[in-house]
């Protein structure tokens, strides 16, 4: 598969497009941070949402094998990024300039951007010619 993310993930698939169109339905296992993601697609069916795998390596000589993840070994949801982007820029004492939160933070730009746009929409944070800062009046983010 390549690396780039397609809505379909058959759309990934390396060489000729004809090999997603050849199939009625497919399973694919990718790996999502610590997590094996089970995505299934149907030609004529929508699909499930994907189920979350945990490897389970078996005990007395018991095969290893996949096995649904349960609710206390899924990983928590992450932190939206603007939470992140405004506990960053909270900690900050100066204007953070946008490559900078771009690379802190780890996210596409694009993805920044719109959080950048929301914040600064609620008022929360504002630009200057330096960067980025808290606006003097905002409220901290919510545990």
């Amino acid at each position: 598969m390549s690396k780039k993310s397609r809505r379909h993930l058959g759309q990934s698939l390396r060489g000729s497009s004809d090999l997603w169109a050849w199939a009625d339905s497919a399973a694919y296992l990718t790996r999502a941070r610590d997590q094996i993601i089970l995505t299934l697609e149907h030609r004529s069916a929508p699909a499930p949402d994907p189920i979350a795998l945990v490897l389970d390596l078996g005990k007395d000589g018991a095969t290893p094998h996949l096995r649904p993840a349960s609710p206390d070994e899924a990983p928590p949801p992450p932190d939206p990024i603007e939470d992140r982007l405004l506990r960053l820029l909270r900690a900050a004492t100066d204007p953070v300039s946008r490559v900078a939160l771009r690379r802190q933070l780890g996210v596409k730009n694009l993805h920044l951007g719109n959080a950048l746009a929301a914040l600064e929409e609620d008022r929360l944070i504002h630009r200057t010619p330096t960067g980025w800062t808290v606006s003097p009046a905002s409220p901290p983010p919510s545990p």
